[in-house]
């Protein structure tokens, strides 16, 4: 029996401490003298570490930095932050853009002091959320109750969704499967945020292999 990879993200996100350091770091910095609170974790193509580099930096920013965060799940191909952290999955995102649940009833609260998701809900619905004022002020609300909000979005490559939320956050965060995505396909990628005005704070190479020990590597 195959096990769930959601069931997996709790016992990664604990060892990724050191490097959501460093990027929660280059965030704060980013960040001085600007309003730069509302964030997208995107990738190229799926199963490359979104939803695990989205959960790893809200918990780091919660219980590191002391920040509320609410992370939204904005995957329409393959939500997971329902299932990654226990919650009902409706009525969700979908549920308050279609207008048959409330935000406050929507967002729900975690097993971790200061983080609250917002899940994807309905995974059958085919309509377009992304593009909707409603989405666009759903955002502005949110980001009036915390410190950050973080869309887990869908892959670039494969979604419409993803480029059309871009244009409503002030940064994006792009994740990289190491060894797996090619290079053209990460450049089409950075090309396509250009092309819409996407803030690209940073890139986050994921599955990193070391082919000499990892102790050595941090001396060169």
């Amino acid at each position: 029996m195959n096990k769930d990879p959601t069931d997996m993200i709790w016992q990664i996100v604990p060892k990724l401490n050191h490097e959501m350091s460093r990027i929660r770091g280059n965030l704060l910095s980013a960040s001085e003298g600007k309003d730069l609170r509302t964030l997208i974790v995107s990738s190229a193509l799926p199963k490359e570490g979104k939803t695990t580099t989205a959960v790893a930096l809200a918990y780091g920013l919660v219980t590191q930095a002391n920040t509320r965060v609410v992370l939204v799940d904005g995957n329409d191909k393959s939500p997971a932050l329902a299932r990654v952290f226990q919650i009902p999955e409706t009525p969700g995102l979908v549920g308050v853009l279609t207008g048959t649940a409330s935000l406050e009833t929507a967002v729900c609260e975690t097993h971790v002091p200061g983080l609250k998701v917002l899940p994807f809900g309905d995974v059958n619905h085919r309509g377009d959320l992304f593009s909707q004022t409603g989405f666009k002020e759903l955002i502005t609300r949110l980001r009036d109750t915390c410190d950050y909000v973080i869309l887990d979005s869908s892959s670039l490559m494969t979604s419409s969704g993803a480029t059309l939320a871009t244009a409503d956050f002030q940064g994006v965060i792009l994740v990289i499967r190491c060894e797996s995505t090619k290079r053209v396909v990460v450049h089409e990628s950075l090309d396509l945020l250009r092309r819409i005005h996407g803030n690209v704070l940073g890139v986050v190479l994921n599955r990193r292999v070391f082919h000499i020990p990892r102790f050595v590597f941090r001396w060169l």
